[in-house]
């Protein structure tokens, strides 16, 4: 008699950092059903024999944006690779989980009117990785991103000898 059977997979070391995707199935799945976010995939499998099945998981890369100073925002842009978790823009700290190798480009923007984007901090941006408010990654390894952003203040000042104002932004 032949039976088809679901089953799933869960990677049993899961923890905060640690997240898994079910990257391939043995042999004897007859249909993959894929990969979630949460680590667990799922496989259609016939049973007409008795039947082996193996799952092989592999890590995905963290990358942790935190430590903001000032207000503002980080957008995210993954230009390549597959993004399993994780919310663009982020004004707070937030963590994403990457394929390895994929890339992503990180453009930082300070509040509109009242805050200007100063420097990233961190261990991933840093030299050739960073043109001005953007900075680019690769997910070889998992990445900790910090991001500074200035006060723009307003400074007006009068001409003594006459009643104009002059007006200028600082930070």
């Amino acid at each position: 008699q032949t039976c088809a059977l679901p089953i799933s997979a869960t990677p049993t070391n899961k923890g905060t950092d640690y997240y898994l995707k079910t990257t391939g199935w043995g042999l004897a799945c007859d249909e993959p059903v894929g990969t979630h976010s949460n680590g667990v995939g799922s496989c259609a499998l016939t049973m007409n024999a008795d039947t082996n099945v193996s799952v092989t998981f592999t890590k995905l890369q963290a990358l942790v944006i935190s430590g903001f100073t000032g207000t503002g925002e980080v957008g995210i842009v993954t230009k390549t690779g597959v993004k399993y978790s994780g919310t663009s823009p982020c004004t707070a700290t937030c963590t994403l989980r990457y394929d390895a190798g994929s890339t992503v480009e990180l453009t930082a923007t300070g509040a509109a009117g009242d805050y200007r984007f100063n420097a990233w901090g961190g261990t991933a941006c840093t030299g050739e990785a960073i043109s001005g408010n953007v900075c680019n990654l690769t997910m070889d390894a998992d990445k900790n991103v910090t991001v500074t952003f200035s006060k723009i203040y307003a400074l007006t000042t009068q001409d003594r000898k006459s009643t104009r104002l002059n007006s200028s932004h600082v930070s």
